[in-house]
């Protein structure tokens, strides 16, 4: 393989003793088929690949749209370490809750809690430790 061609991904090479063991592997979205698509990308349909470009628009455009006329690049980031977050506790060290997490990127955990909220509300995903929360009301 040269040095500009990617390595196709592989689910057997991720480190399941990285993985909270307690945490639902679905999030009622079909993340597996996702996975195979994108390792397979050379063998999508134009539907399929108009389809995951759509997916990827939205995500995209949800995480952009911090203000009406300026992009506020903290708050970008900031969105999609919350949404990583919500997916999946485990792709931080130690599997942090949120309010830990928040510590580790110097916002005050009620800043962060905010923006993971928002992740979850929009996608309709909640992690474990947001399932054990009292306080997350419906919109």
């Amino acid at each position: 393989m040269d040095d500009h061609s990617h390595k196709h991904f592989d689910p057997a090479t991720i480190d399941k003793s990285r993985l909270d063991p307690l945490i639902e592997t679905s999030q009622g979205f079909d993340w597996d088929e996702v996975e195979r698509l994108l390792g397979e990308a050379r063998e999508l349909t134009e539907p399929d690949r108009e389809r995951l470009a759509h997916v990827f628009l939205e995500l995209l455009r949800w995480a952009v749209s911090t203000g009406p006329r300026t992009i506020y690049t903290k708050t970008v980031g900031l969105r999609l370490v919350a949404l990583a977050w919500v997916l999946n506790p485990a792709m931080f060290d130690e599997s942090p809750s949120g309010k830990e997490l928040a510590r580790r990127v110097g916002l005050c955990d009620a800043k962060f809690s905010r923006e993971a909220v928002y992740a979850s509300r929009t996608f309709h995903i909640r992690n474990r430790p947001q399932r054990h929360g009292g306080n997350f009301k419906p919109e």
